[in-house]
């Protein structure tokens, strides 16, 4: 009872204060913490859950989903983020640093599980993308311009409308509106 729970604070103690700059950690470290994410507990239970478990969660996924043997596990915890919002059991928001690791992390999975996977209807991922997440930072600002555009490209009718559709187009600070691109750079002050 609780093993999940003890090997998330065991993983966050480990992976505490690291980053993609820092020491490479043992492939078993890795291959332990992306069989967590595999077996993160049910979505739903979030609510119940201490509030830094998304900060813990998405630490985790920084450090071990941004390999190429990284693409199963974030397509795995992807549908299951989805599958959970789809059916109302959690917001986007109770995972959004989460979000923001895999867009990070694994962009093409994100775009092509959360964005573009056929698990959301049209006002699932609007209500994610422009009321959820806008107030907490949308994930697409997590990718590159290149990498969003390319996307875009291998079906350019149906996922440029759906980029469009979900994309931050303005972002403020300190007062200041800023127009910003998909990869979350200032292109234009007003």
């Amino acid at each position: 009872e609780g093993g999940i729970d003890v090997a998330i604070e065991t993983l966050r103690m480990r992976f505490h204060g690291r980053n993609n700059e820092s020491p490479t950690c043992s492939d078993n470290l890795i291959a332990a913490a992306q069989d967590v994410l595999l077996l993160m507990y049910a979505c739903d239970e979030a609510r119940r859950s201490p509030r830094d478990r998304d900060y813990v969660l998405a630490e985790i996924a920084s450090i071990c989903l941004n390999r190429k043997d990284g693409v199963p596990v974030a397509t795995h915890v992807g549908q299951q983020l989805a599958k959970a919002i789809m059916e109302g059991r959690i917001y986007a928001f109770d995972y959004r640093r989460l979000l923001s690791s895999l867009a990070q992390a694994q962009p093409r999975v994100f775009l092509d599980v959360i964005l573009g996977g056929n698990t959301l209807d049209e006002y699932q991922r609007k209500r994610i993308f422009s009321d959820d997440l806008e107030r907490h930072g949308n994930p697409l600002n997590q990718i590159p311009d290149d990498e969003l555009l390319s996307w875009c490209e291998q079906d350019a009718i149906v996922r440029y409308p759906l980029v469009a559709s979900a994309i931050t187009a303005f972002t403020t600070n300190d007062g200041t509106a800023t127009i910003a691109g998909p990869g979350g750079t200032g292109l234009m002050g007003i």
